[in-house]
């Protein structure tokens, strides 16, 4: 035992081994002290953390006794409170410009801190997403593509650019690169060389490319670079799992709904093809190593096969909608309007198949595949920030944990809008985009719409008031 002066020395020397707190400096600093910070790495939660704000990034990220603040910091006590990183949606076509403030202001106050959007006019696109940059409008970041590119004759003929020809498609890329957008979308009429040609061509580029595919199939897609890809369910390809003789049978049903008979192919779906078998999880496989990012949106598929279902209409919340919206044809219609004439045997055997897809999205996960959540934010029912939320929480009936879906709302959406370095993520240098949750969304998906406080570029708003401004 060490008495007398020799103790002291020791004490002396332990506590000078002991590491100091680090001394912050600078003007404006917002100390977010005392939450369970989920960071969006997949790291396990931490306690009693402190995250603190400089301007429009986020300076430091610790515990609660690492630093030692100014005088002038502004701290911000989140005890019980977690912090997660802003949400992102990857998939939110913008409205006219009459109801484009309240939509951001309304993503914005559920936390929705990002957006892409995958088809614009390239003009108003690329202007908008510049003045939200300036801060001209109050709403989330926007990455956008231009018009969508599609052969003639399809869904949005007269407003897509329309091509025949690996020339014409060249051309055209070039034509919307040069029009400043940060994405190229392709669209179902595509054939699998023009979509090459498309991502070659915008890949020379530095442009990432998605698509909602049909006559091209995902796999084929994935083979030929694609970046991401769209939807799923009946608005995807999986016809490409099932042996080639039943493959037309199952695209009907995916497509058509109005004559009896058209429904016969989920049912071959059903039968013929395994989500646990070697060809689907060779697809996932592909899907995966090829590094494509998959949005699900899930909540639109739900919201047509079950179109009828006042219920489910009411818990998307319509009257989060602009008043525009809520007063058209077609925004509350039901059915969901893209279930009209649909036969009811159809509907029998979409709802039934539905789970078939839920599986799908799971063996997605399990692979490896980059999963995030999107909306398709001007659709018939999906009501600006309250969709997005439903579509975590069919992202956990689908199978995944609220972690995993947590990941695929920041960190994956990030990676996905090619933003991997600037948002998604609570690090040191990152914009300060972050939610404050009163409720803990790691016990509940649910709670993530328990939203205290939402912080853009380092800027603390207020929910409630946001949505007063409706």
């Amino acid at each position: 035992m060490i008495r007398g002066a020799g103790a002291l020395l020791l004490l002396s020397a332990l506590i000078g081994c002991a590491n100091p707190q680090e001394q912050l400096q600078g003007d404006g600093l917002i100390v977010l002290e005392g939450g369970t910070l989920i960071d969006g790495t997949e790291a396990a939660p931490k306690l009693n953390s402190v995250v603190v704000l400089q301007g429009e990034r986020i300076v430091r990220v610790g515990t609660v006794g690492q630093f030692a603040y100014p005088p002038n910091a502004k701290v911000i006590n989140l005890t019980a409170r977690w912090v997660v990183p802003g949400f992102i949606d990857t998939h939110a076509h913008m409205p006219d410009p009459v109801d484009q403030a309240e939509v951001l202001r309304t993503l914005l106050a559920f936390g929705i801190t990002s957006i892409r959007s995958p088809a614009a006019d390239p003009s108003s696109g690329v202007e908008l997403r510049d003045r939200l940059a300036r801060g001209e409008i109050l709403g989330p970041r926007l990455r956008t593509a231009g018009r969508l590119i599609d052969a003639p004759g399809g869904w949005f003929s007269g407003w897509a650019a329309e091509v025949t020809s690996e020339k014409e498609v060249r051309t055209e890329v070039r034509r919307q690169a040069a029009e400043g957008v940060n994405f190229i979308k392709l669209y179902r009429g595509l054939a699998p060389e023009l979509v090459e040609a498309a991502i070659d061509e915008a890949h020379d580029l530095g442009l990432r490319v998605i698509g909602h595919l049909a006559n091209t199939t995902w796999g084929q897609a994935a083979s030929s670079g694609i970046d991401g890809l769209a939807h799923f369910g009946r608005y995807a390809t999986p016809w490409e799992l099932a042996p080639e003789p039943h493959r037309a049978a199952i695209r009907r049903a995916c497509e058509q709904c109005k004559i009896v008979g058209d429904e016969e192919g989920f049912q071959i779906l059903r039968s013929k093809v395994l989500t646990d078998g070697p060809e689907a999880a060779e697809w996932a496989r592909l899907l995966a190593g090829r590094r494509v990012t998959i949005e699900p949106n899930l909540v639109l598929l739900h919201a047509v096969f079950w179109g009828d279902d006042t219920g489910v209409l009411e818990a998307l919340e319509p009257a989060y909608a602009p008043a525009s919206w809520r007063d058209g044809k077609s925004f509350n219609a039901v059915p969901h309007p893209y279930r009209t004439s649909c036969t009811a045997e159809w509907v029998r055997e979409a709802q039934a198949t539905y789970p078939f897809f839920e599986q799908l999205v799971s063996l997605l996960k399990r692979n490896g595949v980059v999963l995030t959540v999107g909306t398709d934010l001007m659709n018939p029912w999906m009501t600006p920030g309250v969709s997005y939320h439903r579509e975590m929480e069919l992202l956990v009936g689908a199978g995944l944990t609220p972690e995993e879906v947590l990941a695929a709302a920041t960190k994956n959406g990030a990676i996905a809008l090619g933003l991997e370095g600037e948002v998604g993520t609570i690090q040191q240098g990152m914009a300060a985009d972050l939610v404050v949750l009163k409720s803990n969304p790691a016990a509940d998906i649910r709670n993530t719409r328990a939203i205290e406080s939402v912080f853009l570029r380092g800027r603390k708003v207020d929910p409630s008031g946001l949505l007063g401004q409706r």
